[in-house]
């Protein structure tokens, strides 16, 4: 009985390489994460702006 072992380096070599996700659409998730961001300044903005002209 071993323990500790690291296992084979030299077996199981073949198949494909693992999917890096290079098919995602990069373009409408920014224009999507940038419209959030927009979003909620366009709120923090009006909040303050709200909150200034009450005071």
């Amino acid at each position: 009985m071993t323990t500790g072992g690291i296992g084979s380096i030299t077996g199981g070599i073949g198949g494909s390489m693992a999917a890096t996700g290079s098919d995602v659409p990069v373009g409408a998730l920014g224009a999507a994460a940038a419209a959030t961001v927009a979003a909620g300044a366009g709120v923090l903005f009006a909040l303050r702006r709200r909150r200034d002209t009450q005071a």
